[in-house]
């Protein structure tokens, strides 16, 4: 069925719990990940009521909201949301290195699918990648990147205690400046960011990038206290993984013809609605009331598209 697909871009500003509600290993409050590849995500469900909830902070009026959103849970058998918002999945991941504090650092696996979501959006193509060294134990940079030495065609990098053959590579550079204009804000506060990122992007071997996914993310304590006593109460001792700020996820927005009756509102009446959410930043998952989150979000940029 033809329908419009979005795509849709976050930046973690805050470390992100999108939790699961249960463990089953040492952290008793672990983010969503994937089954099959351990990646962190997003589940669709949580953005859907998320994007609800800002449209009503910016104005829409209760039809609009039911139309796009689909009605309350008490009346979900009128109609169907004209809107489905996939997982969003990660894209960018960042690594402490030796050198330039941090890097993004991202790998083929991941770019492969979201070219192959581009495609389903009729959006702006992802520049080509070159392929990684042969050794299957390298990395690719930017030419310019502080990581070896700005000017080198390579060398090695050190990301957290492991250690990496790194090649320059423009086509490093090329992406870097795609993902700089379609994940970061063009306001003049993320120019150190966009400028950041034309040097400090990494693309790593996907099971590397995947290691770093798993292991590298921020597990925090939490207690609750007894307030009289001041000691913590039973069971008020737990900890909590976060993916780190300055993490980026991509999912598409599927739009469908709204299903209300009494309406002659289009698809792209609804992608239009969408697209306004564009550079708003929303705040995702657990923990709200500690600062835990906020995204900037970056929406468009499609066409017609086939998606399903």
């Amino acid at each position: 069925m033809a329908r419009l697909a979005l795509p849709l871009f976050l930046y973690a500003e805050t470390p992100l719990h999108p939790g699961t509600g249960s463990h089953l290993g040492a952290v008793d409050l672990p983010v969503q990940r994937e089954r099959h590849t351990g990646y962190p995500i997003v589940q669709g469900s949580s953005l859907k009521g998320v994007f609800r909830a800002l449209a009503g902070e910016m104005g829409w009026n209760d039809a609009a909201i039911e139309a796009v959103f689909g009605p309350d849970t008490e009346h979900a058998e009128k109609h169907a949301g004209a809107v489905t918002f996939t997982d969003a999945r990660i894209l960018l991941f960042p690594v402490r290195a030796i050198g330039t504090v941090f890097v993004w650092t991202t790998c083929h696996e991941v770019l492969g699918r979201l070219r192959r979501d581009l495609l389903n959006a009729s959006a702006d193509g992802l520049p080509a990648v070159s392929d990684l060294p042969a050794s299957g134990d390298g990395a690719l940079v930017a030419p310019d990147s502080k990581l070896i030495g700005g000017g080198k065609s390579g060398g090695p990098i050190v990301l957290e205690e492991f250690s990496y053959e790194a090649r320059a590579d423009a086509s490093v550079k090329d992406l870097a400046r795609w993902l700089g204009r379609h994940v970061l804000s063009d306001d003049a506060a993320y120019a150190f960011w966009r400028e950041k990122l034309l040097r400090d992007l990494a693309v790593l071997p996907s099971d590397e990038f995947r290691e770093f996914t798993r292991t590298a993310t921020e597990v925090v304590t939490r207690v609750r206290l007894n307030e009289k006593a001041k000691t913590v109460k039973t069971g008020g001792l737990w900890t909590e993984e976060h993916v780190p700020s300055d993490s980026a996820f991509w999912a598409l927005v599927l739009v469908n013809k709204p299903g209300a009756d009494g309406t002659d509102w289009t698809a792209e009446w609804v992608a239009e609605r969408l697209r306004s959410f564009d550079g708003q930043r929303v705040q995702i998952g657990g923990d709200e009331t500690t600062g835990r989150g906020f995204c900037l979000v970056r929406i468009g940029g499609a066409a017609d598209g086939q998606a399903g």
